[in-house]
């Protein structure tokens, strides 16, 4: 019966909707978080960039990039996991603008790097990432 539970647990861990508890800090030097805000008014902004950043996810994973949705009271990233409450408050306490399009950029250190109410395009974010310097250092690394 122990060994049923574990397996049952174990697959709900794995599941793409199983829900994922850390908070920002815990994202700090392992990923950079490209964290998209829907406008409760108009939403087709929102459907337009991640569409758009969801078209490379070769290109998210190569740039250490999380794209997190923060869409219906809750953050989801990529891959569909779902987030804990605590990450959504952390998020939340970043944004500017309540009912607004935005999206934000928060390097490996944790300091925001960009952030826009307007469409981002993938090329325009690939470029701003791969010229900051730890990028640059990655880039290097990975050529010896």
């Amino acid at each position: 019966m122990l060994y049923f539970g574990f397996i049952i647990l174990l697959l709900h861990n794995l599941s793409s909707d199983s829900i994922q508890t850390q908070n920002l800090s815990d994202f700090q030097w392992k990923n950079r978080l490209v964290i998209v805000f829907e406008d409760s008014k108009n939403d087709t902004i929102y459907q337009k960039q991640i569409a758009a950043l969801k078209s490379d996810l070769g290109a998210l994973e190569e740039r250490k990039l999380l794209l997190l949705q923060n869409s219906d009271n809750k953050i989801t990233d990529q891959y569909g996991s779902i987030y804990n409450n605590e990450l959504l408050a952390d998020i939340e306490s970043l944004r500017k603008q309540k009912d607004h399009f935005e999206i934000l950029l928060i390097g490996l250190d944790g300091g925001v790097k960009l952030r826009n109410s307007t469409l981002v395009s993938q090329k325009n974010l690939f470029t701003l990432i791969d010229g900051m310097p730890m990028r640059k250092a990655e880039l290097k690394k990975s050529n010896h």
